[in-house]
């Protein structure tokens, strides 16, 4: 039996599931992000071949609308105002080059839209496979037929009693793509060359091959406003590699840095040429000297020990890993170059190892068997409602929303079970599954009244007090 093709969106469960940002405690050092990253992409393989899920993994790689490119500004901006950035230097690299090391397929398509490429491997890959993303967006293309069985949402891990782990598929809970948003024809998509969209690619190669697009890079840590920016500090580092890579012509580059008598965030942008000057070309000929070369430059250098410390270390290895990955071409990688920088020195970087500290799969992307007496249904809890849910301190809930809402209406508060909210995708297993009792995937957000069951005995009346507190909680996460 041939497994069902899995095109994901990576990045749109980069800091939900990849390298949990907003699970992990604030002071985590970015090493061990990177740890949790490598344990979460092996836990979701494993789990995808357990399942017959075949996953090919999209990762955009540059392209921006001007919509697109004004948010990302206002983010880079943003963070480097305020001095905080959650997410390392070249996240979105290090996930790609450990799905690759893992064997699963990436694709990162330089100049394309990243929803355009997942849409066109869904097309060319067959009309069983499926799309899994929470981006709305994926329900305009109309050449995908099927869209709102096919297009998934989120997903869960299920755990067998032998402990087997399969990953569970849930749909949109809207299936329509948002209002005013344009429809995309096979006409508007480009050409699809599979083999060639799976070719790893270097960030620093790709402004060689493109220069006019160039070296676009925001806020690389979070002391980008105390002490410059590292894109800046690492400048003629990176003019002698485009030398070395045999470019001779001008790059656009452009980079914040922040203004202290504007007291607002300036862009550091315009064309820089490539230098043969051999004082610096030495430097590419060794990655530990040209990484002392930095530190010595940073005036952030030094204090490693916080966490903003140690991003901008990390910040300092991830440029000078993907500078020598750039020169060195081949089969080097930024990820084999970083192994390389750090050597062991930094925990939860090492291989054996970075997986000590993280458990898999993480509880909160566990499919919740209900506990009310005579249920016992399987059910998820959405991203959204898992963000709300950990922003307010409040733990994952124990019964699925079918029982939760029986037990309001017992309490005369009423209500309509929308199949929406924590646990609305509620019932069987596998990928895919539809919910268990209750409406078509079509209908999951059709409202419908469920009358309680009668093999639910009656429950005592709770206190006032214990009433009130189970009312708030209720009304919290339906």
């Amino acid at each position: 039996m041939t497994d069902t093709p899995l095109i994901v969106d990576a990045l749109n469960f980069l800091t939900s599931y990849f390298m949990p940002v907003d699970k992990m405690p604030g002071s985590t050092p970015a090493w061990r992000l990177l740890a949790a990253m490598k344990v979460g992409v092996e836990g979701f393989l494993k789990a995808c071949a357990a399942s017959g899920v075949s996953p090919h993994f999209v990762i955009d790689a540059g392209y921006k609308s001007d919509e697109a490119s004004q948010k990302w500004t206002k983010r880079r901006e943003k963070e480097c105002r305020t001095e905080k950035r959650s997410i390392p230097l070249s996240a979105d690299t290090f996930l790609a080059e450990l799905l690759r090391e893992a064997g699963a397929p990436v694709y990162q398509v330089e100049g394309e839209d990243g929803d355009d490429i997942a849409a066109m491997l869904a097309y060319t890959l067959g009309d069983n496979s499926l799309i899994l993303s929470g981006d709305r967006d994926m329900f305009r293309y109309v050449f995908i037929k099927d869209a709102p069985e096919r297009v998934k949402a989120d997903f869960s891990f299920e755990v067998s009693s032998s402990g087997a782990v399969t990953i569970v598929l849930h749909p949109s809970s809207t299936q329509r793509v948002k209002d005013g948003v344009a429809d995309r024809t096979l006409a508007d998509m480009p050409e699809c060359d599979i083999l060639a969209w799976a070719a790893p690619t270097n960030k620093l190669r790709a402004v060689v091959d493109n220069p006019a697009r160039g070296y676009v890079r925001g806020c690389c840590s979070p002391w980008t406003r105390r002490f410059g920016s590292l894109h800046g500090v690492a400048r003629p580092l990176r003019l002698a590699a485009y030398h070395a890579m045999g470019h001779t012509a001008r790059v656009f580059e452009t980079f914040p840095e922040w203004n202290p008598d504007a007291d607002a965030v300036a862009w550091n942008e315009g064309e820089v040429t490539p230098d043969p000057d051999p004082t610096y070309f030495d430097l590419l000929q060794n990655a530990r000297v040209a990484l002392e070369w930095l530190t010595k430059r940073d005036p952030g250098a030094g204090d490693d020990s916080s966490r903003e410390g140690t991003f901008r270390c990390f910040a300092r290895h991830a440029i000078v890993a993907e500078i020598m990955a750039a020169v060195e071409g081949g089969s080097a990688t930024v990820l084999s170059r970083m192994r390389d920088l750090c050597a062991g020195r930094f925990e939860g970087f090492v291989d054996g190892e970075d997986a000590a500290f993280l458990s898999w799969p993480p509880p909160d992307r566990v499919r919740i068997r209900c506990s009310e007496r005579g249920c016992g249904a399987s059910f998820a809890v959405n991203a959204s409602e898992r963000k709300f849910l950990d922003k307010k301190g409040f733990a994952l809930p124990k019964r699925c929303v079918p029982c939760r809402q029986l037990a309001k209406e017992r309490r005369g508060a009423g209500g309509v079970y929308g199949g929406r909210g924590a646990g609305g995708f509620h019932g069987g297993r596998g990928v895919g599954s539809k919910p268990r009792d209750s409406p078509p995937l079509s209908a999951v957000a059709k409202p419908f009244r469920l009358t309680p069951p009668r093999t639910l005995p009656p429950r005592p009346k709770p206190s006032s007090e214990v009433e009130g507190i189970t009312k708030k909680m209720d009304e919290l996460t339906s």
